[in-house]
């Protein structure tokens, strides 16, 4: 279903670029159902990876017919990946599917390069390509960075349990006028706006929440990602919900609804550790 999705948000998107469907943003001209196009690129990022799962499945089953329409699914996808612009959803994809070339090597042992080497350059190929497409868009780049600044000053100020829920976006402005008193000369002025999204879920979290709060979301995916996978659908889905936490590292997916039960389903799908078993009697 959400590989579906991904597919309707791509014919969209050209259509919105052939300029027969409107966007939904008056600065951007392709969004898909959504408001931004951020989001678009999030959702994206994850079919991505879901259409590399369906590749590999398909090579293993010997199934060419299928393996050549996904293949060309799959370039689909990232054509559409590419019409989004978001920078954002392009990090998430180039990492997940790092994420998925190193589990099936891992899982295969076909490699003779050390673990530490392979590890140092995929790396390095992340890093060299998050620098490059910071210089992309510059300003959009430092005005995040603005945000940050000041969302860590809140967090700073209430470490424990944070400011409380919806308490970031009642307060940021103040910081942010805060920030400009202190350094009027700061070249951030130019990009100073009003502000709705931290741009990163994280921070988010531990604004308003806390440590507390950040160290139970810590404790979820944990619990996660220390379960052993034992299939290539588990593989698939340890992938998938890391695109979906880099997505979340540079964007707001926890304030677009669609994406909201995007995440419960990815974790809804997911195995874990039992914890504790409760028996139940029939009479």
């Amino acid at each position: 279903m959400v590989y579906i999705w991904g597919i309707t948000e791509v014919i969209i998107s050209i259509l919105q670029k052939a300029n027969y469907l409107e966007s939904n943003h008056h600065d951007f001209g392709i969004t898909g159902t959504f408001g931004n196009p951020g989001p678009l690129g999030g959702l994206l990022a994850v079919c991505w990876i879901v259409s590399i799962f369906f590749i590999y499945e398909n090579i293993q089953n010997k199934h060419r017919i299928l393996t050549l329409s996904f293949c060309m699914i799959a370039c689909f996808i990232l054509y559409g990946l590419l019409l989004s612009g978001s920078r954002a959803g392009w990090t998430a994809a180039l990492v997940g599917s790092m994420i998925f070339l190193w589990q099936w090597l891992k899982r295969k042992h076909t490699i003779n390069v050390k673990p530490t080497l392979l590890k140092s350059g995929f790396l390095l190929i992340i890093t060299v390509f998050i620098i490059s497409i910071y210089f992309i868009r510059r300003d959009s780049a430092d005005g995040r960075l603005l945000i940050w600044y000041n969302t860590i000053k809140i967090i700073k100020d209430y470490p424990l349990f944070g400011i409380g829920a919806g308490g970031w976006q009642a307060n940021y402005m103040l910081y942010q006028a805060e920030y400009f008193l202190q350094a009027p000369n700061s070249p951030y002025t130019l990009l100073a706006d009003n502000t709705f999204y931290t741009y990163n879920d994280f921070l988010h979290i531990t604004a308003e929440q806390g440590i507390v709060g950040l160290v139970v979301v810590s404790w979820l995916l944990y619990a996660l990602f220390s379960y052993k996978e034992k299939n290539n659908t588990d593989h698939c889905l340890k992938s998938v919900l890391i695109t979906f936490l880099v997505f979340s590292f540079f964007s707001y997916p926890s304030e677009v609804f669609p994406l909201e039960i995007l995440f419960i389903s990815i974790i809804g799908m997911m195995k874990s550790k039992t914890i504790k078993t409760f028996t139940i009697s029939n009479s």
